[in-house]
């Protein structure tokens, strides 16, 4: 991977999980990666850095990819797991996307023409950019890679819309591992949050807030007629979004929590996690959610829909919805009407009993029970 910060997002909670699981497994495991944050390890794990330094400019882009194939090349490992396009190997299972999609939706969510132009010509223009696209090519096209795995429909079928055979492609829906919270957790952090009992707390937890979505959910906020909705901002913001929820009248709508090391607490007190994303390849705060037996809202560009559709995954005989999917996420009258229909206590209670039907699918053991054959088939060849 790319880089590895135990303290960071989704992907990096989940490759420390599979890690785990196929430690349980009796598999030795060695985690290749361009930078190790300090304190970040995985007992009982190796763990080997192209750089003391993130990947900031194209020539660390490039010394992680050679870094990469050079350990490979060496033969000490019997199979290999790539969870990024920058760097080849025998299975490569893109958590964070395909980059050229990435990109290509992130003009999305700039505020104006203007910003959208200055964006694509970053995009153009940045070193650092080039390099991670023509490493994604070189992955793309690889002899070393031998299977294909989509976490999600949303990221198969970008993968087979970048060339690759969808024969080589094996779906295994993203996975988490069952959140925690002591008993106390809910009304402890409902009362810090400031929320009363009767409050409806949409849960927005995002590491990126402008691509999960932000901005069209303060203006689906801004048109909900409930006095009972309060949007929780889960994360890191910055001035720019706290101004434009003042903006309305929205501000007394609107929780800042912060930054939180205690989700599974978060989820306790939750009562819809809200998560309107423009791309995602497949959204871990879904699962966990679920998991966690609260309602989901999210969209189409959300690999991680799969989860809250009926029939979105094999294996879940129950055919209730276990929250809300739109369209789009620019539709704010869509989204609107989502969070309208889950301020209903019924309606909130019964997606809450749907979401817990998605346990025998939605665990980090399922998901390895589906990537060790594609790690030893690849080893086969």
């Amino acid at each position: 991977m790319e880089s590895f910060d135990a303290g960071k997002g989704g992907a990096e909670r989940s490759t420390e999980q599979i890690v785990r699981e196929l430690m349980r497994r009796g598999h030795e495991v060695t985690l290749l990666t361009g930078y190790c944050a300090p304190g970040s390890v995985i007992e009982g794990v190796a763990i080997e850095a192209a750089s003391d330094r993130r990947l900031k400019t194209a020539s660390s882009v490039r010394r992680y990819r050679l870094f990469v194939e050079q350990r490979l090349d060496a033969g000490a490992f019997d199979t290999s797991l790539s969870v990024t396009t920058l760097a080849p190997a025998a299975v490569v299972e893109p958590r964070a996307g395909i980059y050229s999609e990435l990109h290509r939706a992130s003009l999305r969510w700039q505020a104006s023409a203007a910003g959208r132009l200055v964006r694509w010509l970053g995009q153009k223009l940045s070193p650092k950019q080039r390099a991670m696209l023509a490493g994604e090519h070189a992955t793309l096209g690889s002899d070393r890679v031998r299977r294909w795995v989509a976490i999600s429909r949303f990221m198969r079928d970008q993968m087979i819309g970048r060339g690759v055979d969808p024969d080589r492609i094996s779906l295994i829906p993203n996975s988490a591992e069952r959140p925690t919270a002591d008993a106390g957790a809910r009304l402890r952090v409902r009362e810090a949050w400031g929320l009363s009992d009767g409050d409806v707390a949409f849960v927005f937890p995002a590491h990126a807030p402008r691509r999960k979505g932000v901005v069209p959910l303060l203006a689906a906020l801004a048109r909900l007629k409930s006095d009972r909705v309060r949007l929780v901002m889960v994360g890191a913001v910055d001035d720019g979004l706290r101004r434009l929820a003042e903006r309305g009248g929205k501000a007394p709508r609107v929780v800042w929590a912060g930054v939180s090391k205690d989700m599974g607490a978060v989820y306790a007190a939750a009562d819809v996690t809200v998560l309107p994303s423009y791309y995602d390849p497949a959204s871990k705060i879904v699962a966990e959610s679920l998991l966690a037996g609260v309602p989901v809202i999210t969209t189409r560009t959300n690999g991680a829909c799969d989860l809250v559709v009926p029939g979105g995954v094999a294996g879940v005989a129950d055919d209730r919805w276990r929250g809300r999917v739109i369209d789009d996420a620019d539709d704010v009258a869509s989204l609107a009407r989502a969070m309208e229909e889950l301020t209903d206590d019924a309606e909130r209670s019964r997606c809450a009993e749907a979401a817990m039907a998605v346990e025998e699918v939605c665990s980090m053991r399922w998901h390895v029970d589906g990537l060790e054959p594609e790690l030893e088939r690849a080893a086969s060849h």
